[in-house]
């Protein structure tokens, strides 16, 4: 896949773009290994299972790295430089989810050639996930 190419001048406020994103466990397994964070509620199916999830639940910065594919490849894309996120986990995420991740421009900052995001990860009607960006856009000779 190829990263998308906005120009700062090329968007417009009320730009938006969403896709769909699944976890499986070969995932979680991956991330808790990359980022060390082993707990059981997310890797041990007996202990999640005593839990109130009832079974083990994708972590929410792996669910939150979706936001990082919305301004790397999507909007703005090639041209992004992740400046600053705001998130708020609402519900967990299972494995076999499938999530609509999408991302609306609510802001544009000319003197900076920032933008802000209005970010949101779904399950059917209901946010697990949700936020704001604060995404630089720079061309490489900018």
């Amino acid at each position: 896949m190829k990263a998308e190419e906005h120009t700062f001048e090329h968007i417009i406020v009320g730009d938006h773009v969403s896709f769909t994103k699944t976890w499986n466990r070969e995932d979680i397994f991956t991330f808790a290994s990359l980022s060390g964070d082993m707990n059981p509620l997310h890797i041990d199916e007996n202990y999640a299972k005593t839990t109130k999830f009832g079974k083990p639940i994708v972590h929410g910065m792996l669910v939150a790295s979706s936001f990082s594919a919305l301004v790397g490849m999507y909007l703005p894309g090639k041209y992004c430089l992740y400046i600053k996120q705001d998130i708020s986990f609402k519900r967990p995420v299972y494995v076999g989810d499938i999530l609509t991740v999408e991302g609306s421009i609510v802001a544009k900052i000319q003197a900076t050639k920032m933008i802000e995001i209005k970010m949101k990860i779904s399950r059917g009607s209901e946010a697990v996930i949700d936020g704001v960006a604060l995404v630089q856009v720079r061309t490489p000779y900018e």
